[in-house]
């Protein structure tokens, strides 16, 4: 059977921007596992962005980025995991990390994508992906097998060239290694894929990403991998159940949903409140998901490369526990499931009289 995800939907788009105008667009993998008693979330992506339009919203002309997360924290015991100021590396997206557009070198054909930027690969083979070399101190060696199909956001017969945008994710088992100072941990646990692209002068990311923004959810346990995005403040959601040959799709508004923060913390780096707990409901002709999820760690950043203003993204590592009721019958109960939550969302803009 023939993946829903090729190669092609990995095409460089700086060429077309050039006509269209402004460009941002990613390459993603999230990774996470409780390897040797830690709890291990990883980051890793290369970035194009590309200005140019007097009213874009891009303070910036041509540039790649590479970025890399990094959260190690000590697994807490079942109850007893709590926010603290854990420690986190995040290196590639301030603006003094910046490279020039040609850092980024991009091969494709019909069997594979390639993306590199300095000595950091991305991979692509669908249903099939790798992560290689080192960027900010952090060599990867891992494997990426999906977990059902792509899921498509926006239409994926649609060009970007009529649409301005393309945006899919991907469920995934990870498997390899990653290097940090002086150390290998192996990895064996689960990823999310994100391949998003905005092109052109119809996106406007400080209003799209105001109030509570972009929302992603994910976790993996067993065979089963959940992920669901939001866009509260546009009152859109989708949601996906993966369990062995099953899938559980949702989104708003055919589905009923609630992301709700239930608890909440105050950040001593940042002295910003965030949450730390999240209820969870969707809804729909599909069967209904309940999750309830606590963190215990965090990374943060910023978006700085706007014209009038900038978001914060915030990252963290939580447990959950899931209620999974399928219309055809399918049930599941999962405690103790390694979570991520992560948040993109508007911290300032700019304001004037007019």
């Amino acid at each position: 059977m023939t993946f829903n995800i090729t190669p092609a939907n990995y095409r460089d788009h700086r060429s077309l921007a050039r006509q269209m105008g402004n460009l941002w667009e990613n390459n993603g993998w999230m990774v996470w596992d409780r390897a040797g008693g830690e709890d291990i979330l990883l980051w890793a992506s290369p970035y194009r962005l590309l200005g140019g339009q007097p009213d874009g919203p891009y303070a910036l002309d041509d540039v790649a980025l590479s970025q890399t997360l990094l959260v190690r924290v000590p697994t807490p015991r079942p109850g007893q995991g709590a926010m603290y100021d854990n420690p986190f590396l995040c290196v590639g997206y301030d603006l003094g990390d910046h490279l020039p557009p040609t850092a980024i070198k991009i091969d494709i054909d019909a069997e594979h994508a390639l993306w590199q930027v300095c000595e950091r690969q991305v991979i692509a083979r669908p249903p099939h992906w790798s992560l290689h070399g080192e960027h900010a101190g952090v060599g990867l060696d891992i494997a990426l097998e999906a977990m059902g199909p792509g899921f498509f956001f926006t239409d994926p017969t649609a060009r970007v060239e009529d649409t301005e945008e393309q945006w899919f994710v991907a469920c995934a088992r990870a498997k390899g290694h990653i290097e940090v100072q002086g150390q290998r941990i192996p990895i064996s646990g689960y990823a999310s894929h994100e391949r998003h692209v905005h092109c052109g002068v119809r996106y406007n990311p400080v209003k799209t990403l105001s109030a509570r923004g972009v929302t992603w959810h994910g976790g993996g346990a067993g065979d089963t991998q959940v992920i669901f995005l939001s866009r509260p403040s546009l009152g859109l959601a989708w949601c996906r159940v993966v369990h062995g040959e099953q899938v559980l799709d949702f989104s708003a508004p055919d589905h009923r949903y609630a992301i709700d923060e239930t608890a909440f913390w105050v950040d001593p780096q940042s002295r910003l409140q965030v949450p730390c707990a999240w209820h969870s409901v969707f809804e729909g002709p599909s069967g209904k998901l309940v999750v309830d999820a606590r963190a215990h760690a965090r990374a943060y950043y910023l978006w700085p490369h706007y014209k009038h203003g900038c978001t914060v993204l915030y990252w963290w590592l939580a447990e959950a526990s899931l209620q999974i009721h399928g219309r055809d019958g399918f049930r599941q109960d999962i405690e103790g499931m390694q979570y991520i939550v992560h948040d993109n969302r508007l911290l300032y803009r700019q304001h004037r009289h007019d």
